[in-house]
């Protein structure tokens, strides 16, 4: 018999409330709790939530870790074998032009709309829950164009998660992660993230553009899925359109972006190439 789900959601853009409040409409059909972390006691945002969603739980939390310490701590604050499965849901703001995962371009509202695709309406949620029920070891869900199979981006991380695997003893072969951190999982898999008895003080302050034990985790979080003998898919993506365009798109992007880039630069410059070659440059106010 299916338990209830764990539904997480990190509010830190108070402005992006009803958007995701939409997506965790969609979980209606199912028994649920629904936890909502906030950084700021915001009596309006929090009045917002009780009409919309009464019996959900707002729990304050400090700025620190991004959206993983404010994860963790509901986890710490409920039992995780109450509950068959967890969906962690976070306020993802728009990102910078010139952002690739996979080869696909994750620029502007891309991303997160590609990290909620799971939960974006009924029936790809139904679509999860269901193939949970057939594939006894299929362990997480997202998006198959931001599940990472290596570590292309910060080798640092990937390190520092690889020996907090060492430490619990856990298998280091095959990894993966879900970029972004928004996903589907079988809520047992999180116990060796409990298993690490981390505390608030741990995390950093959550600045931008900074390494972090959140970014550890980050990885972390799908590494344990793994680690335990599951696996990471997309199971709302027919499995033929996976095949067909992870191959297409790795060659046709890099193509493109060689005779064309536009990117915004970390000192907040527009930055157009062409064949390579800088064009165009000009300053800009942050995204």
């Amino acid at each position: 018999m299916m338990k209830p789900i764990l539904a997480h959601l990190h509010l830190y853009y108070t402005d992006m409330l009803e958007e995701m409040l939409s997506y965790i409409q969609n979980l209606s059909e199912y028994n649920y709790d629904l936890y909502i972390t906030m950084v700021e006691d915001n009596k309006d945002v929090i009045s917002k939530i009780k009409k919309a969603m009464p019996k959900a739980h707002i729990v304050l939390v400090d700025n620190r870790g991004f959206d993983v310490w404010p994860f963790l701590r509901v986890l710490q604050m409920v039992n995780i074998d109450d509950y068959s499965y967890i969906v962690k849901l976070h306020t993802k703001r728009n990102m910078p032009v010139g952002c690739f995962i996979n080869n696909f371009n994750t620029s502007g509202p891309r991303h997160r709309k590609i990290l909620l695709n799971f939960i974006k309406n009924k029936k790809n949620i139904k679509k999860c829950i269901d193939s949970f029920a057939k594939d006894s070891r299929l362990g997480m869900i997202s998006s198959y164009k931001i599940i990472a199979r290596a570590e292309k981006w910060d080798q640092f991380s990937h390190q520092q998660s690889l020996a907090l695997l060492d430490k619990l003893g856990l298998s280091k072969d095959n990894l993966g992660f879900v970029v972004g951190t928004m996903f589907i999982v079988r809520a047992k898999l999180m116990q060796p993230l409990l298993d690490l008895n981390l505390k608030k003080e741990d995390f950093a302050i959550s600045e931008r553009d900074k390494n972090s034990l959140a970014h550890v985790i980050e990885r972390f979080l799908g590494h344990i899925v793994i680690a335990q003998g599951y696996k990471i898919e997309d199971c709302t993506t027919p499995y033929y359109i996976q095949r067909i365009m992870m191959p297409m798109i790795k060659v046709i992007n890099p193509t493109l972006k060689f005779i064309y880039s536009r990117k915004h630069t970390k000192s907040d410059k527009i930055l157009i190439k062409i064949f390579k070659i800088p064009v165009y440059s000009k300053k800009i106010s942050k995204f």
